[in-house]
């Protein structure tokens, strides 16, 4: 029964937290290429304008999926993928010595600085995410008997 309760607070949690993040960079999609380029991975402007915009669907959906249970086992591993991804980039930006006044977490309208912080809200994330792995394969599981 508890394991039911914070499988439902993950689920509804990270499809706020993916559909939020993918909504806010699409809404300035302009800005959030801004943003990639000042990670300084040599990635020009015209390219970051197609990557932002990949990123943003790609959570946007991703969060859609996860509301509507489409093979949650897939999105818990994407959304550990995701936010490795990001412990990557946030660590990797930290040590080069970026002083980034906006990650680009939220794209432009919730900017934060990247900071170790935002390393550590990542790791807990990824961890989170393997809780809901576990969750929904546990849950998955359970259906199937």
């Amino acid at each position: 029964m508890a394991y039911k309760a914070v499988y439902l607070i993950l689920k509804h949690f990270f499809a706020l937290l993916v559909i939020a993040t993918g909504i806010g960079k699409l809404l300035d999609n302009r800005g959030f290429a801004d943003v990639i380029v000042t990670y300084q991975f040599g990635i020009p402007h015209p390219l970051a304008m197609g990557l932002g915009l990949a990123v943003s669907l790609f959570e946007l959906f991703l969060g859609i999926f996860i509301l509507l249970e489409k093979n949650q086992n897939r999105n818990a591993i994407l959304l550990m993928l995701m936010h490795s991804g990001y412990v990557f980039l946030a660590a990797v930006s930290n040590l080069r010595g970026l002083n980034l006044q906006n990650c680009g977490c939220f794209g432009v309208f919730w900017g934060r600085p990247l900071t170790w912080w935002t390393v550590v809200e990542d790791l807990f994330l990824v961890l989170v995410s393997y809780v809901f792995y576990y969750l929904s394969k546990t849950r998955n599981l359970k259906s199937a008997n």
